[in-house]
């Protein structure tokens, strides 16, 4: 059952990614990556990278699930925590490609979303 609450989880991240990105901060996020609108669909569809990320949401909410569960921490708050950690760990790349507040804030707060549903998805278990 544990198993199945984590997939579900990975999927329903890769969800709200899709919202996060699309919906949501589109327009922001491509300024904030300097890509030109235009170029947009010019190098495929984006299947491949869409069932990528698929996968890795679901990969970082199996783990995620499992590892606390078997170090008998399987709450909310240690998700959150791990989250923090992972995007803490994130920003020294930012800072050195010195990419834009913006786009930090726009990819990172998605981080914390995503852990804050994993750790949801650890009341089920």
């Amino acid at each position: 059952m544990t198993l199945i609450i984590a997939i579900v989880a990975g999927i329903i991240n890769f969800m709200i990614g899709g919202l996060w990105y699309g919906l949501l901060f589109q327009k922001p996020w491509i300024e904030a990556q300097g890509i030109n609108p235009e170029d947009i669909g010019k190098n495929g569809d984006g299947k491949k990278e869409m069932i990528m990320t698929l996968i890795v949401e679901v990969i970082i909410s199996i783990v995620t699930i499992l590892f606390l569960s078997a170090i008998n921490a399987a709450t909310p708050i240690n998700a959150l925590i791990i989250g923090i950690i992972t995007i803490l760990s994130g920003l020294k790349n930012y800072f050195f490609e010195q990419r834009p507040v913006k786009l930090i804030l726009i990819n990172e707060s998605y981080k914390l979303v995503a852990f804050i549903i994993i750790g949801l998805a650890l009341l089920l278990v």
